[in-house]
C-alpha cells in the first residue's frame, strides 16, 4: 500500500537547456529517482517487501511509462496488524477535452491516445513556435513512445516546424 510517491531527477544538474520548453513543472531530461512511502505486515520481512515493491516500480517505470529510473528509495511509513482489503482503484480525475484544431486532431489519432485533457488550461497550447499537448494514454501502450508519436504527429500537422511538448496527465485504461 502506497502512501506517498515522490519522483525527482537523480545527481547533478545539467546545465543543458532544452530543445523543446517542458510543460509547468517538468524536471529537466536525465534518470530519475523515485521516493514512496508504504504500508506493510509483518508477515514477510520487511526487506523481502521493500525489495518487491522497488522491482514493481522500476518494471512499471520502464514497460509502462517509458522512464529512465536511478534509484527507488521506499520508506517503511506503517506497520499494519493485517493485510489490507484489497480494492480497485479510484478512476483518474481527468477532465478531458475535445481536440480542436490541426494539434489536437493530430495528437488525438495517435494510437494509445485515449483522451486529450485539460489539467493546466486548454488540452492544446500554442505559444511562438511551440506546442503542448495535455492528453491520457492507455495503459496497454507504453506512455513514452506515445508522447513521442504525438509530438511527431503534432509537429508534422501544425505549420511552422513548432516544437512540440506533451504532458501525460493521465494512464488510463480502455472503455
Amino acid at each position: 500500500v502506497l502512501g506517498r510517491l515522490r519522483i525527482a531527477r537523480t545527481g547533478e544538474d545539467d546545465a543543458r537547456t532544452p530543445v523543446v520548453p517542458g510543460p509547468p513543472s517538468a524536471l529537466p531530461p536525465g534518470p530519475l529517482r523515485i521516493e514512496a512511502g508504504f504500508a506493510s505486515t509483518a508477515r514477510h520481512p520487511l526487506p523481502a517487501t521493500a525489495h518487491a515493491l522497488r522491482v514493481a516500480m522500476l518494471e512499471a517505470a520502464d514497460t509502462r511509462l517509458g522512464l529512465v529510473v536511478a534509484e527507488v528509495d521506499l520508506t517503511v511509513t506503517e506497520l499494519l496488524e493485517e493485510e489490507p482489503v484489497r480494492t480497485p482503484p479510484e478512476p483518474a480525475d481527468v477532465r478531458t477535452a475535445e481536440p480542436e484544431g490541426a494539434a489536437g486532431a493530430a495528437a488525438a489519432g495517435v494510437p494509445g491516445v485515449v483522451s486529450l485533457t485539460r489539467m493546466l488550461g486548454g488540452a492544446v497550447h500554442l505559444d511562438a513556435g511551440h506546442v503542448r499537448v495535455e492528453l491520457a494514454t492507455a495503459a496497454d501502450h507504453r506512455a513514452l513512445d506515445v508522447a513521442r508519436a504525438v509530438r511527431r504527429a503534432v509537429a508534422a500537422a501544425v505549420e511552422g516546424a513548432p516544437t512540440v511538448a506533451v504532458l501525460v496527465t493521465a494512464v488510463l485504461p480502455r472503455d
